[in-house]
């Protein structure tokens, strides 16, 4: 429980960061180095501060995850305008429960498979911060992408649950491109997350599957 309200109060932050972000730019170009293997990110103001968020390995993105699924994106990204979620335990005028709203795009998701969690349709929507085709905000899924998703259930700032509609865990570090079966690549560019990139999505997903077999184990001891 304790550590479910830190991953809330660190998505205000993001939410916080992103409102910022979109203001300031319209499109961000991306920098790849392919010879250093580095991976562009989300364009956000506040990613520095919550550099020390623990998701470093499969088993950290497992521990926050409600959903883990196989598919592929079918629809282009949608814009929408969300609210800020409520700080929990703080007064509706506290500093912190800015009344703006975000930009958000809003991408339908075609799931083959559920490897970890329960749903009951096979089409979802995935919710990512910052405008459509940009990287504003976190770098945004497209149609026609074959994806491993790892997925968290949301809610508005009431606190109700969205509908058939899921944020990744963490920025880029929920999802995996699986869309040429021989080559995995990783959105996020944090190296514990990374190590199946250029390889078959056959190992990622024997890794997924190891990780929730050991979550349970732990779950049943």
């Amino acid at each position: 429980m304790f550590k479910k309200s830190i991953i809330g109060i660190i998505i205000v932050a993001v939410c916080i960061g992103g409102y910022y972000t979109y203001n300031r730019y319209d499109t961000w170009q991306q920098n790849y180095n392919t010879s250093t293997n580095e991976k562009p990110i989300g364009q956000n103001s506040l990613r520095e501060r919550i550099s020390s968020m623990p998701v470093s390995s499969f088993d950290d993105l497992l521990e926050y995850a409600d959903l883990v699924v196989e598919g592929e994106v079918v629809s282009d990204g949608v814009l929408a305008y969300d609210v800020f979620p409520k700080v929990v335990g703080t007064p509706d005028d506290h500093e912190l429960n800015i009344k703006d709203k975000v930009a958000v795009t809003l991408t339908q998701f075609k799931v083959s498979k559920v490897l970890y969690g329960e749903l009951e349709t096979d089409l979802i929507t995935v919710y990512q911060f910052g405008t459509p085709e940009t990287d504003v905000g976190e770098l945004k899924i497209k149609q026609g992408q074959k994806l491993i998703c790892f997925l968290r259930n949301g809610d508005d700032d009431e606190g109700n649950p969205f509908n058939n509609t899921y944020p990744s865990v963490a920025w880029e570090e929920g999802f995996y491109d699986i869309t040429n079966e021989k080559s995995t690549r990783a959105f996020s560019n944090v190296n514990g997350l990374c190590k199946f990139d250029n390889k078959p999505s056959s190992a990622l997903l024997k890794e997924i599957e190891n990780v929730v077999k050991r979550s349970e184990k732990l779950n049943r001891d």
